[in-house]
């Protein structure tokens, strides 16, 4: 079952509001943000790692505020509740159903999680916009996806789209809830070299081949599993 994990960010103020009460008699004043226009006081920005499981680096831009008690009082709010919520999924027993779990962190803000994937939320909508484009056909191969979908502008941003398509396609197999998905390979009569597009399932192979044949230049030949 999929379950929706939001991002709760207080405002500057409000964070400096409730580290006061905290530390009201502290010995070191809190270091607190600048006031800006009608009393809004925006927190700063600061790069945050992510912890990758393949080892990798990758970070982002953060909001975050200079002292360390109000930026404990911001994390307890953003960062722990999220953390929280997805300790609570219980994902170390697999769904006797389901079997194994996945979890979509909807939110750039770092968490103290071990991350498999990272995906652009900008570079999966287009992905689904040229999915709709190739209207259940969508080849992978730069110049058959650039013939697919002259939108992608020149063969050069084909096959940049190509490659992150792919890293994309199992997310965007729970995006896709009108109609069933899957990959196939095909390659071309005579040919050793073989290709993948992301289909609509619903086709019958002779629509797909046909499709595929004029996308190609010439007869292709599906590759069973």
């Amino acid at each position: 079952m999929a379950r929706p994990i939001g991002r709760e960010q207080p405002s500057g103020v409000s964070c400096e509001a409730t580290a006061r009460g905290l530390w009201w008699d502290a010995q070191a004043p809190l270091e607190l943000l600048e006031a800006k226009t009608g009393n809004n006081k925006p927190l700063e920005s600061q790069k945050r790692g992510y912890r990758l499981g393949s080892g990798g680096l990758a970070s982002t831009t953060v909001q975050t505020h200079p002292d360390d008690r109000v930026q404990l009082v911001l994390e307890q709010i953003r960062e722990a509740e999220s953390v929280q919520a997805i300790d609570r999924l219980r994902l170390l027993r697999d769904n006797p159903i389901a079997g194994h779990r996945q979890v979509f962190i909807l939110s750039s803000v770092p968490l103290d999680i071990t991350v498999d994937k990272l995906w652009s939320w900008k570079k999966l909508q287009r992905a689904l916009e040229l999915w709709r484009e190739a209207d259940g056909v969508l080849p992978l191969d730069a110049p058959m996806l650039f013939k697919r979908c002259p939108s992608v502008g020149s063969a050069a941003s084909a096959r940049r789209v190509a490659s992150e398509i792919k890293l994309l396609t199992s997310l965007i197999y729970y995006l896709i809830r009108d109609m069933s998905d899957s990959l196939v390979n095909y390659r071309k009569v005579g040919q050793k070299k073989q290709y993948t597009a992301l289909i609509d399932a619903s086709l019958d192979d002779q629509c797909l081949i046909c499709t595929l044949t004029e996308l190609a230049g010439q007869a292709v030949e599906l590759i069973e599993d």
